[in-house]
This record gives C-alpha cells, structure tokens and sequence, in this order.
C-alpha cells in the first residue's frame, strides 16, 4: 500500500496496556467509539489483527496494492473510495466498500470534526509491538509504529484471501435485492415489486 500523501496519519490498533510503569501510554485508536465502529462494519477482526489508519483534519492520499475490503468513518469530509464518492450525513460517513487493486483511497480536509479511520480486512505484514500496531510516539518502535506516515511510505500489507472478497460480494448481492422488494406491513396498502436491473454488475465490483 503506497502513501501519497501522509496528511499526519499514523497506524494504530488496539490500547497497549500493563506498560505504564515503563512509561509507555496505553496508546491505540484517539476516538475508539467510531475505530469499534468501522471495526464493527468490517465483521470484526481477529483482536491481534485489528488495525486503522487513523488521520487528523489534513487530506490523505493512499493507493492499494491488492484488491480488498475497507471501511471508513470519522469527521465531515469528502471521501473517495475507488471511483465511488462517500455519501456523508451528519452522523458521519460511516461506509464499506470494495476497493481492486491499484485504486486510489483519497480523503479532503476535514470540515467539522477532527479524527478519521480507514480501517482494512487485510492484515499487515509486519508483527505488532507490545501486542499492538497502534503508534507510540514517544517509544523507540521500528518501522511505522513509532513514526507518523510520511508521503511516499509503502505499508506492508498481506494479499486479502479471494473467498473473503467473494463472501463480500455475495452479501452485497443479496442486500441489492433484498431492497429490490417493497414490503408494507399496511395490508390495506398494495404490494409492489420493484424489479433488478444490471443485476450482474454487483458480482464484479
């Protein structure tokens, strides 16, 4: 996974504990209610392989090296996943989508609000320090643990298992028609049946 533009960005991932008398932080996520939440949307990771990319306010700028499985959420902000745009309420962007390889994951500046997480079902490639990936920027971590991303970074990242993409776009195809019915529990309005176009374009994305 190539960085293009670092924006700040730092890799995290689950609180460090039990190292405090070392006087190492507990580090992790800074806003762990909406990192469970993209967590959460991914299906849930493994505990040792949960982790995010987590940036402040400044546009960010990565590109995938394998197709695999992201999702997002955090501060108002334009994002673009692949060629598709985020739609963003005021509750936040929360979203999952399929990205292929060599795509472009691309976030403007924040326009309310502070902390985004990009989070992967794809692990990494490296092994994580203390039992965390989660950054520490006042220990002496190797690699990208200690040290906020900087443009033109590559983040090791393993190849995603082809059945995990499968499994995700069989659930995408089976939402799409799921909404394809109308269904109104008010039997004394009519039922309609909204037929699927372009059905086949689902498998593929």
């Amino acid at each position: 996974m190539q960085v293009h533009r670092a924006g700040g960005s730092q890799l995290v991932g689950n609180k460090r504990f039990g190292f405090g008398q070392d006087g190492l932080a507990e580090s992790g996520p800074m806003d762990w209610l909406v990192a469970e939440a993209v967590d959460t949307l991914l299906g849930g990771r493994a505990e040792a392989n949960r982790w995010w990319m987590e940036t402040g306010p400044m546009p960010l700028k990565i590109q995938v090296k394998y197709a695999t499985i992201v999702a997002v959420d955090g501060a108002d902000r334009t994002v673009r996943l692949g060629d598709w745009t985020v739609p963003t309420t005021d509750g936040g962007s929360l979203a999952k989508s399929s990205v292929q390889a060599g795509d472009v994951i691309e976030l403007g500046s924040a326009k309310r609000g502070t902390f985004y997480y990009v989070a992967f079902l794809s692990n990494l490639h490296i092994e994580p320090v203390l039992g965390s990936f989660s950054a520490s920027l006042k220990g002496d971590f190797p690699g990208f643990l200690g040290i906020q991303l900087r443009d033109g970074d590559v983040i090791p990242v393993r190849e995603l298992p082809e059945v995990l993409l499968y499994q995700h776009r069989m659930r995408k195809f089976a939402t799409m028609i799921e909404k394809s019915f109308l269904i109104n529990l008010d039997l004394a309005e009519p039922l309609y049946f909204y037929p699927v176009l372009n059905m086949t374009k689902f498998l593929v994305i």
